[in-house]
C-alpha cells in the first residue's frame, strides 16, 4: 500500500466512532488541565498574597490574560497529543480491524510503556515550544510566517513521535 492510499484511509476512517471519541476525550481532558491551571494559578496567587499587593495586582490583571492564552495557545498541541497518546491503542486496534484483518494483530504495548512515552513526548514537546516562544514573538511582527513556524514546528513534532 502507497502512502496516499494510506492517507486516504486514514482520512476515511476519521469519522468511525473510535477516533471521534478519542479526540473527544483528549481535547476534553486537555481543556480541563488548562482550566485547572489556571484555576491553580490564581489560587496561589491570592493565597500566598501575590494579588494583594497593588503593582502585583495590576500587572496580573493586564498581563496575565494575555500570558494564559499565549501559553495555553504554544502548549494545547503537546498537551492534546498527549492526550491522544494515552487513548492511541484505541485508534490502533479499530485501524487493524477496519483495514488489516488479514494481517496478524500487533502487540499493544503495556500501559506503562505507552505512558512513559507519552509523558516523555509531552516532555520533549512542552520544552521545544518554550525555547520557541521567542521566535513566535518575533513573528508577531511578521503574522503570515507566525502560523507556519507554528504548525512547523510542532508538525515536525508529531512526524518525529509517531513516524
Amino acid at each position: 500500500m502507497g502512502v496516499s492510499s494510506a492517507i486516504l484511509l486514514a482520512a476515511q476512517q476519521l469519522s468511525a466512532p473510535e477516533f471521534r471519541r478519542v479526540s473527544v476525550r483528549a481535547i476534553g481532558l486537555s481543556a480541563i488541565t488548562f482550566i485547572g491551571l489556571a484555576v491553580g494559578v490564581l489560587w496561589a496567587l491570592v493565597h500566598w498574597g501575590l494579588a494583594a499587593m497593588p503593582w502585583i495586582g495590576t500587572l496580573i490583571q493586564f498581563l496575565g490574560g494575555f500570558a494564559t492564552l499565549g501559553l495555553a495557545w504554544v502548549l494545547f498541541p503537546a498537551v492534546t497529543t498527549f492526550m491522544v497518546g494515552l487513548f492511541v491503542e484505541d485508534i490502533s486496534e479499530a485501524t487493524e480491524i477496519a483495514h488489516y484483518g488479514e494481517d496478524p494483530p500487533g502487540q499493544s504495548p503495556d500501559f506503562i510503556s505507552g505512558f512513559l512515552s507519552s509523558v516523555w513526548f509531552l516532555t520533549v514537546a512542552i520544552g521545544v515550544n518554550i525555547l520557541a516562544i521567542p521566535v513566535y514573538s518575533l513573528l508577531l511582527l511578521f503574522p503570515p510566517l507566525l502560523p507556519v513556524a507554528f504548525y512547523g514546528i510542532n508538525g515536525y513534532l508529531l512526524g518525529r513521535e509517531y513516524f
